[in-house]
């Protein structure tokens, strides 16, 4: 990511934070609209799932600036994976999802330009992900 990209996603990510809990309902009301079938992957309560993904975003996007930071964010991650079935593909799924609670939650502000820098911000993390072994075949877990 560049100097650039990464500050659209850290500035838009601080615009968001004071209404995480609004982003969070939006995303998995998302994800279950787009699939069904994901509610039934979830043992624990959304709010607890989304307390998880946003711990999760807040570190991954503070890493931002650090790469050597981001291999223990997803291995940290990652560490849950035996708890939930996801598969690899579904990555798009919540990629998906992401961007419109971004749009959602931040109107205009999330521009086409800050869209994109997400895109590259939450592709690198699931690529990582899968390329660790997060997500060797089959089903993983999915925390978020």
């Amino acid at each position: 990511m560049t100097p650039h990209q990464i500050k659209l996603v850290q500035t838009s990510w601080k615009q968001l934070e004071p209404i995480a809990d609004t982003a969070v309902r939006l995303f998995y009301r998302r994800v279950f609209e787009i699939a069904p079938v994901m509610r039934s992957l979830f043992k624990t309560s959304v709010s607890e799932q989304g307390d998880k993904l946003v711990q999760t975003l807040d570190a991954a996007v503070s890493g931002l600036n650090h790469p050597e930071t981001f291999a223990p964010i997803v291995e940290a991650f990652s560490s849950h994976q035996d708890l939930y079935g996801v598969e690899a593909d579904r990555y798009e799924l919540v990629s998906e999802a992401l961007l419109w609670t971004f749009q959602q939650c931040l109107g205009t502000a999330f521009t086409v330009e800050t869209e994109a820098a997400w895109a590259e911000a939450y592709d690198s993390l699931a690529g990582e992900m899968i390329s660790d072994g997060a997500l060797p075949c089959g089903r993983r877990e999915l925390v978020g």
